[in-house]
């Protein structure tokens, strides 16, 4: 089971509940919605590694063991980060089974499900969100705005 992860930059999540944004990404994580407790050989995470709710759910993956894939938008988007978050995306990027150069889309096509945090606004993750939806993919979604979490099913 490939699960990415689409959500928001650091600077947008200001103002929004940190540690019960990461809370839920671990329960989906751990918990998805149709399956047993997650285990290495049955969950890659996809992400592109980007500051924020990517590399949180990077850091997670990697504390709980498992394989994750990056998908990398633009060589230099490590110079829209803070220096500790561009040496954590460094070292995520040197750990993952898969590194390659790739855009959104590729990452939508390539998953089975998705974990997406969003707050509902138009912008980046917006654009997965509706991408997701178009590959009628399931979408576990968590609204840091409204401290709702939402299943989406969109296939059988």
């Amino acid at each position: 089971m490939k699960i990415m992860i689409s959500g928001h930059r650091n600077f947008k999540l200001s103002g929004y509940d940190k540690e019960w944004i990461q809370e839920q990404i671990e329960e989906a994580i751990v918990f998805y919605p149709g399956r047993a407790v997650c285990s290495k050989d049955k969950y890659i995470g996809l992400c592109g590694a980007a500051d924020g709710v990517d590399l949180w759910y990077l850091e997670l993956l990697h504390s709980h063991l498992l394989y994750y894939h990056i998908y990398i938008p633009f060589e230099e988007q490590d110079l829209y980060m803070t220096k500790k978050d561009a040496e954590r995306r460094k070292y995520f990027i040197g750990e993952a089974r898969i590194t390659k150069k790739a855009r959104n889309r590729e990452m939508v096509e390539d998953c089975n499900e998705a974990i997406v945090v969003w707050d509902g606004t138009k912008g980046g993750t917006f654009n997965c969100f509706q991408q997701l939806i178009e590959a009628k993919k399931n979408i576990y979604w968590i609204n840091p705005l409204t401290k709702v979490i939402n299943y989406i099913k969109n296939k059988p």
